[in-house]
C-alpha cells in the first residue's frame, strides 16, 4: 500500500518494534527510549527524501496520495506524511500480527465457532470483532486530562497521564451478558459498528480517538484468515501446546503451535 521496497522489511520491522516498546514504556527504562528515539531517526532520514521523490513521482501508493493531498488548498507537510507513513507501519504491524494469533486462539479453544467461520468465511469478520472485545492486542490506551477531576474519590490533576484498561473495560458485565466467555454471535458485540467509533468493544478505542488503521486491520485479517483455512484442514492446537498470550500494553501469542493436514 506504501510501496516501500521489500529488501527494507528487517529495517522497518525493527523500527515499528522500537516504537512499540517505546510507546508501551510505563517503566521509563531509558535504553527503551533511546532505541525508539533512534529508530524515528533512522526512519525519519530515510522516508523524508522518499517523501520528495513521491511528491516528484507520484505513484499509485498512499504516500503519493498524502503527498499531494489538499486541504482548503493547503498540502500536508513532510513532517505530517512521515507521520501518517509511522503510523501505518505501525498499526499494520505489531498490533495486527497480535490479533490474528489471539483470535486464532480464541477460535481453536472454540472448535464450534472455528467450523463455522471455515463454512461460512463472512464470518470472519465477527470472530474478528469478538476478539477485540475478549482479548483485544492493546489492553492499554494512554491519555491526558484536559482538566482536574474526581474518579471514584480520586482527584486527578489536570495534565496528569492516565492509563486506561480497556481490556477490563471489554469485560464489563454491565455492558456485555457473561463477559468471559469468547463468543462471537453475541448480540451485545455489534459486528456492523465493530469498525468504527461507535463499537461497542474499545479494542480500537472509541470517539476523536478511535484508530485509523480499524480497516487495514480488518482487510488484513480478512486475507490472513482466508490463506490459512484454504491450505490448512483439519486445524487444531498442537498435542501438548500451551498457548502463553503476554504483554501488557500490546499483547498476544509469540508462539502459535498447531496441527493440521494440508489441503491439496
Amino acid at each position: 500500500m506504501l510501496d516501500l521496497p521489500r529488501e527494507r522489511h528487517e529495517d522497518f520491522s525493527r523500527w515499528y518494534r522500537a516504537f512499540h516498546a517505546f510507546t508501551a514504556n510505563l517503566s521509563g527504562d531509558q535504553g527503551v527510549i533511546d532505541r525508539g528515539l533512534a529508530a524515528r531517526a533512522e526512519m525519519t532520514e530515510y522516508v523524508l527524501p522518499l517523501i520528495e521523490e513521491r511528491r516528484a513521482n507520484p505513484g499509485a501508493d498512499l504516500i503519493s496520495q498524502m503527498a499531494l493531498a489538499e486541504i482548503d488548498g493547503n498540502r500536508l507537510s513532510d513532517e505530517e506524511v512521515r507521520a501518517f507513513v509511522s503510523l501505518m507501519i505501525t498499526a499494520g504491524g505489531e498490533t495486527t500480527d497480535r490479533a490474528l494469533g489471539l483470535m486464532l486462539l480464541n477460535l481453536l479453544q472454540h472448535p464450534y465457532q472455528l467450523s463455522a467461520v471455515r463454512d461460512s468465511r463472512e464470518l470472519i469478520v465477527d470472530a474478528f470483532v469478538e476478539t477485540m472485545r475478549y482479548t483485544p492486542p492493546v489492553g492499554i490506551a494512554g491519555r491526558q486530562a484536559a482538566v482536574d477531576f474526581e474518579l471514584h474519590g480520586v482527584t486527578i490533576p489536570k495534565g496528569a497521564r492516565i492509563n486506561l484498561l480497556i481490556a477490563a473495560a471489554n469485560r464489563d458485565p454491565r455492558k456485555f451478558a457473561n463477559p468471559n466467555d469468547f463468543d462471537m454471535f453475541r448480540p451485545d458485540n455489534s459486528t456492523s459498528k465493530g469498525f468504527s467509533g461507535a463499537s461497542d468493544h474499545l479494542g480500537f478505542a472509541t470517539g476523536r480517538h478511535f484508530c485509523v488503521g480499524a480497516q487495514l486491520a480488518k482487510a488484513e485479517i480478512e486475507i490472513a484468515t482466508g490463506m490459512i483455512l484454504d491450505n490448512m484442514s483439519n486445524l487444531r492446537l498442537a498435542e501438548g501446546f500451551v498457548p502463553k498470550p503476554t504483554g501488557l500494553w500490546t499483547r498476544g501469542v509469540d508462539v502459535l503451535e498447531v496441527a493440521f493436514l494440508p489441503n491439496r
